[in-house]
C-alpha cells in the first residue's frame, strides 16, 4: 500500500486522542460518527483537526480496496453540542422502501470489511486479501446497485476467509478486526448485546435467544433465531462473520469480549440449521467452547453442526 498503512494511521489517531477531551469528529453532512474516529475525543481543536484529516486519509486508503467506500466530510465538533439538523434519519430497524438497503447497513458492511481487511494485512494474509477482491470484482459484474454491492463484499469476504484460513487463523483475524472497531459497552449478556447492535444496524429485523446450556468447562450454548438476516447467501451457506465480529468486540479496546465473562477463554463455534418461516429466517446455534476449538467463524453451510 502506498503511503501510511491503516494501522499506522490508527496509531497516530490514538496518540492524538484524549479520553477526557472536549472535541469529537462527525460527518458534516449527516452528523454520524465515522470509523476510525467514531469514539475518539481530543483535547483541543488542533488535535481534532489533524485527526479529521487522518480519518480522510484512512478512508481514502480503503477505497483502494473498494472504490465504493462511503465518502464522509469529517468535521470537528464540541462533544457536548447537539447533533446538526441534518443528522436526523430513519430509526434503525424501521422499514425502508421496498428493495432499499438501509444506510446503517451499508455503513456497517464497510466498517466491518475495513476492519477485516486491516486484520488480514496485520497477519500477513495477502493471498486472502487478493481472493476477496477477485470475488468482489466478479460480483460487481452482476450486482448493479452500489449499496447491495457493499453487502456482497462482506459475503465474499466471509466465504473466502472460510475457504483459505484455518479456524485458528480465522479466530486471530476476527479478534484483531473486532479490536479495531469502535468500543461498545461491557455487557454480562454478550450474545444479546451483539444481536441488539446487529438489529440497530439493520443486519437483522428481529432475533430470539434461547439458552440451551449455561457456561461450564465446555462453554455455553445459545440457540439464536435470526429473522430477516440481510447477509444470508442464496446458496446453502450463511455468512457468520459479522455476528462473530460483534461477539468478539470489546469495551476497552484491548481485549475482545469473546475472552471474558460468559465466554471464559473461548471463541464462538457456530452451526446453522434451516429456520422456520420465511427463507430469510435462520436458526443459529452459538456454542462458545475452549480457545482451541473455534468453528464456523466466517461462514457455515446450512445443516452443519459445531
Amino acid at each position: 500500500m502506498v503511503g501510511r498503512s491503516l494501522r499506522e494511521i490508527r496509531d497516530r489517531i490514538d496518540e492524538l486522542a484524549d479520553e477526557d477531551g472536549r472535541y469529537g469528529i462527525v460527518c458534516g453532512r449527516t452528523g454520524e460518527r465515522i470509523v476510525p474516529v467514531a469514539d475518539a475525543r481530543f483535547e483541543d481543536r488542533a488535535a481534532a483537526a489533524e485527526a479529521a484529516k487522518l480519518a480522510e486519509e484512512y478512508r481514502a486508503a480503503l477505497r483502494r480496496y473498494d472504490p465504493r467506500v462511503m465518502v464522509h466530510d469529517p468535521i470537528v465538533r464540541d462533544a457536548s453540542a447537539s447533533s446538526p439538523a441534518g443528522a436526523d434519519r430513519a430509526t434503525p430497524g424501521e422499514p425502508t422502501a421496498a428493495g432499499a438497503i438501509p444506510s446503517e447497513l451499508v455503513e456497517f458492511c464497510h466498517d466491518v470489511a475495513a476492519a477485516v481487511f486491516e486484520a488480514l494485512s496485520v497477519h500477513g494474509h495477502r493471498t486472502v486479501e487478493d481472493a476477496v477482491m477477485d470475488s468482489y470484482f466478479d460480483a460487481a459484474e452482476t450486482v448493479a446497485d452500489r449499496d447491495e454491492l457493499c453487502v456482497a463484499l462482506l459475503r465474499c469476504m466471509a466465504r473466502d476467509i472460510d475457504d483459505h484460513l484455518s479456524p485458528t487463523e480465522q479466530a486471530r483475524v476476527l479478534e484483531t478486526a473486532a479490536a479495531t472497531l469502535s468500543s461498545v459497552d461491557a455487557s454480562d449478556r454478550p450474545v444479546e448485546a451483539a444481536l441488539a447492535r446487529l438489529r440497530a444496524k439493520s443486519v437483522v429485523d428481529a432475533y430470539e435467544v434461547e439458552t440451551i446450556a449455561a457456561g461450564d468447562a465446555e462453554g455455553s450454548v445459545r440457540r439464536i433465531t435470526l429473522d430477516g438476516y440481510r447477509l444470508r447467501d442464496d446458496r446453502r451457506a450463511v455468512p457468520t462473520l459479522p455476528l462473530v465480529v460483534e461477539l468478539l468486540r470489546g469495551a476497552d479496546g484491548r481485549r475482545p469480549s469473546g475472552g471474558r465473562g460468559e465466554f471464559g477463554d473461548g471463541y464462538p463455534s457456530l452451526s446453522v440449521s434451516e429456520g422456520e418461516g420465511p427463507a430469510s429466517s435462520r436458526r443459529v446455534t452459538v456454542t462458545v467452547r475452549s480457545r482451541d476449538r473455534p468453528r464456523g467463524l466466517s461462514s457455515v453451510r446450512v445443516g452443519d453442526s459445531a
